[in-house]
C-alpha cells in the first residue's frame, strides 16, 4: 500500500483499475524508491519475472511433491506403448490419470520421456482429421469402449461421445475420410 501512496504522491493520481505498481529494478516488492517504480499490469510483472530468471520451477526428483521418479516414468512409458489404460497404470503407480496424461503428451517429465508437446491446435482441439477417423473406427469394431477410446488418445470420454454422435467433427463423414485416405496414398 506505501508504494500505491508514494505513486499518487509523485504521479498526483491513483494507480488505473487493471494497473500495477511493478519495480522495474531491485524486484523487491516492500521497495518504497520511487526511482525503481513502473506502471504495469500483472503480465507484464510475470513477463519481467520470466526474464530476469526469477522463477523456479524444479522438475521431476527435484520437486519435494513428486510422487514418481525417473525410472518409474520410463516404465509408465513403457506401459503406455504396450496400450494399457492410463487408469490402471495411475493406479499402479499411485497417482491419478491425468498425471499420466500429462506424461503421455508431454506436459511433463519431457526430460526423461523426450517427448515435446507439439503445437497447440486451432479452437483448443487436441484431435487431427486422422484422430477422428480413427476414433469412428474404433467405435464401428465396437471392441473398445468411449472411455477405453479417449483414454488411448488423451482426450475425455464426452469428446468421444459427442464424436459417436455427430455433436463435433460432423464434418467427418465417410465420403470425406475416403477423399482423405485417397490423397494420403497418392503422397
Amino acid at each position: 500500500y506505501a508504494t500505491h501512496c508514494l505513486f499518487k504522491i509523485r504521479m498526483g493520481n491513483w494507480v488505473p483499475v487493471g494497473k500495477m505498481i511493478t519495480h522495474k529494478e531491485c524486484h523487491n516488492p516492500p521497495c518504497c524508491n520511487p526511482k525503481h517504480f513502473r506502471l504495469g499490469t500483472n503480465q507484464t510483472n510475470a513477463n519481467d519475472m520470466v526474464r530476469d530468471r526469477r522463477q523456479y520451477h524444479p522438475t521431476g526428483k527435484r520437486n519435494s511433491m513428486v510422487k514418481l521418479t525417473n525410472v518409474k516414468v520410463r516404465k509408465i512409458k513403457r506401459l503406455l506403448a504396450q496400450g494399457l489404460t492410463q487408469e490402471k497404470i495411475g493406479q499402479r503407480f499411485g497417482v491419478v490419470r491425468s498425471n499420466i496424461s500429462q506424461i503421455r503428451m508431454g506436459e511433463t517429465w519431457t526430460h526423461i520421456t523426450g517427448i515435446e508437446r507439439g503445437p497447440k491446435r486451432p479452437c483448443g482441439s487436441k484431435l487431427s482429421d486422422e484422430n477422428v477417423y480413427e476414433i469412428k473406427r474404433l467405435l464401428i469394431q465396437g471392441e473398445l469402449s468411449q472411455r477405453e477410446i479417449g483414454e488411448r488418445l488423451g482426450v475425455s470420454e464426452s469428446t468421444i461421445n459427442h464424436i459417436n454422435t455427430g455433436r463435433t467433427w460432423a464434418h467427418m463423414t465417410e465420403d470425406v475420410r475416403r477423399r482423405y485416405a485417397k490423397a494420403r496414398e497418392s503422397e
